[in-house]
């Protein structure tokens, strides 16, 4: 739905893309649910999460996590989707 706005970090996800979480978050939720962000947090690093809308806890869960916490991002556009792993903090590093 949404292109890379500019400043705000293209490869991190934006409002209305799909992740999924790596395994071990501090949330619980296994990698291969996925959730929409749904807005910025209070940081710039921090995403507000939602469960999908079929998910029976859609109503009852959200979260803010940060771009460390994801494994995988879903952009879908007009036109297709594209996905990606963002660079995990610890993988930049070695």
């Amino acid at each position: 739905m949404l292109d890379d706005p500019p400043g705000l970090g293209p490869g991190l996800p934006q409002p209305y893309d799909v992740v999924c979480l790596r395994p071990g978050n501090r949330f619980g939720i296994g990698p291969a649910v996925p959730l929409t962000v749904a807005g910025f947090g209070l940081t710039d690093d921090v995403r507000e999460l939602h469960q999908q809308e079929q998910h029976p806890g859609f109503w009852d869960w959200a979260a803010g996590a940060s771009a460390a916490d994801v494994l995988t991002i879903v952009r879908y556009n007009t036109h297709s989707a594209r996905s990606w792993a963002p660079p995990h903090p610890a993988e930049e590093t070695q």
